[in-house]
């Protein structure tokens, strides 16, 4: 009874159209179902805060200087990721996975391992993996990049690291936080 009457009205040069006649008041939902559908919205809004539903998948680089030696790169490792956890609201589950490249003279300790060591407690339960860079002419040796995929908050403006001399590989990245 509330939709729009609909009539025929015929226009010479396109057929038959129906065109609305007049608008009425929109549909009403009956009482009965009100509450039903208030309990519906309130579990969506709960199950989207629980399984976090309301978050995006980042990206947050860094990167640092290492010299060949397993206390240089252990030490380089545990320095970038403390800055990271710091200036990120990083949770372990929300990581996804942490991708580090190194270049081909860095050969004492993997930076995986060395994560591992320093921040196990944040690092254990995602994936780690390590690649060579690719060799260029005219690039920086001994650098150590890693690549956090996590998921935080939809908005979230990740702050990227690069430290021990390392901020000259992306100055364009350096935070202002």
């Amino acid at each position: 009874r509330n939709a729009p009457a609909l009539t025929k009205k015929k226009n010479s040069h396109r057929g038959t159209s129906a065109v609305l006649s007049r608008w009425r008041d929109p549909p009403i939902v009956p009482e009965k179902y009100a509450f039903g559908i208030a309990i519906a919205l309130t579990a969506i809004l709960i199950l989207t805060s629980i399984y976090g539903m309301e978050k995006r998948l980042y990206g947050i680089r860094g990167a640092v200087f290492a010299e060949n030696s397993a206390q240089s790169i252990e030490q380089a490792v545990g320095e970038l990721f403390t800055c990271l956890f710091e200036k990120n609201p990083l949770e372990a589950d929300d990581i996804v996975a942490i991708q580090f490249t190194i270049t081909p003279d860095l050969r004492a300790l993997n930076p995986a391992t060395a994560l591992r060591k320093s921040h196990g407690h944040k690092a254990s339960a995602c994936a780690l993996f390590c690649a060579q860079e690719p060799v260029t002419d005219g690039a920086s040796l001994g650098t150590i990049r890693a690549l956090v995929t996590a998921y935080f908050p939809q908005g979230y403006k990740p702050v990227h690291v690069y430290a021990n001399g390392a901020e000259i590989l992306r100055p364009d990245l350096i935070s202002k936080r």
